[in-house]
């Protein structure tokens, strides 16, 4: 709170940039469910020959009491590969 905007896209689009694998970020609103603007989200996306996949996360954000609740989670495939780390890149053709 209390930063100008430009401000806090840059450090977010900074935030988020930092990973070898890093491509591009999109930044999208995050809505009420009557429709009005309650934040924005600086996603990024990666080189999909590094995990199989441009978006590798799920988020779903919660409306609630005005707040806003936040679940961020790698895709299923993206953690089941780094946890297994065995070198290989079994999802490769499986990008979306």
């Amino acid at each position: 709170m209390g930063m100008p905007a430009d401000k806090a896209y840059k450090r977010a689009a900074e935030f988020v940039s930092f990973h070898y694998a890093f491509d591009y970020s999109i930044v999208s609103r995050i809505l009420e469910r009557n429709g009005a603007v309650i934040g924005y989200e600086v996603r990024p996306f990666y080189r999909p020959s590094e995990f199989g996949y441009s978006n590798a996360l799920d988020v779903l954000y919660t409306p609630e009491d005005g707040k806003v609740r936040v679940a961020i989670h790698l895709k299923p495939a993206i953690e089941q590969y780094l946890r297994d780390g065995d070198g290989r890149r079994p999802f490769l053709f499986r990008m979306r």
